[in-house]
């Protein structure tokens, strides 16, 4: 199945870290009005600096205060790409953030933030996230990807029918694992090969990085392909007919195939 994916996003090109927003980096401001008391926020001198990089430049992104940790960027620099570009099956790694902490931290250093909803500032330098959001966001990617085995081992697909990716998904009786929370909004068009190839071609362009996971998810269940984790690096890659790859295929690129020729070697000698 020809990829179909017409996406760009954004990252910080420096990489991520996780800190931890605490009580007393946040002071709690009342203001008594007739009808009620409100509350504003602002950052203490104990707090990271992080934190008042959000204030700055985008006030506090959150209606509520969460403490807990964050995945912060290393930066305020931001570089703009096609993540999915040499990834077709970034949706596998997408559904193992909800693993560990681990895995959500390298997810969005490789990929960038899986908005719910982009705000579209891409001039504003990436602000900070917190790791549960980040993991919430990801769950029902993992459940589909769950009931995408199984429906494999049992070879029936009937919990996929009619299911839509690209529209608000909000009616719960779609699926068992329907992302209710978040808006998969795009759109279809008909663009210019970015090689120079004369003949346009048929493009799908999410407006997030959460959407393009789930577009590209669709497309792995509708095509049957094959995925297996490469044997060096963290990336999964597609095996079989059309793809260009053995089924006895252990490597996702010749990167990593001369990688692991060069630890075979290393052994070799030690030896």
């Amino acid at each position: 199945m020809p990829n179909l994916l017409w996406f760009e996003w954004e990252k910080c090109p420096d990489g991520y870290f996780l800190d931890e927003l605490k009580r007393e980096h946040v002071e709690f401001i009342s203001q008594n009005t007739k009808r009620h008391t409100a509350y504003k926020t602002e950052p203490t001198k104990q707090a990271p600096s992080w934190l008042a990089d959000m204030y700055d430049y985008v006030g506090f992104p959150y209606p509520e205060i969460k403490f807990g940790l964050y995945i912060v960027p290393k930066s305020n620099r931001v570089l703009r790409f096609n993540p999915l570009e040499e990834a077709p099956a970034a949706f596998m790694e997408y559904g193992e953030v909800t693993n560990s902490v681990g895995s959500a931290l390298s997810f969005v250093s490789k990929y960038g933030r899986p908005e719910i909803i982009h705000n579209g500032l891409y001039d504003l330098p990436p602000t900070a996230l917190p790791l549960n959001e980040v993991q919430h966001i990801a769950t029902p990617m993992a459940k589909a990807i769950e009931t995408w085995n199984r429906a494999k081992k049992n070879e029936n697909y009937r919990e996929f029918d009619n299911l839509r990716f690209l529209e608000d998904y909000n009616n719960p009786d779609h699926s068992s694992f329907n992302p209710r929370f978040a808006h998969f909004y795009g759109e279809v068009s008909i663009r210019l090969r970015p090689n120079g190839g004369r003949s346009p071609f048929f493009a799908i362009s999410p407006n997030n990085l959460t959407a393009a996971m789930w577009v590209q998810f669709a497309q792995a269940v509708s095509s049957n392909t094959q995925l297996r984790r490469c044997a060096i690096c963290p990336n999964w890659f597609s095996y079989g007919t059309g793809t260009g790859r053995r089924t006895t295929a252990d490597y996702c690129s010749a990167r990593c195939r001369k990688a692991a020729y060069q630890e075979r070697l290393k052994v070799q000698q030690q030896k």
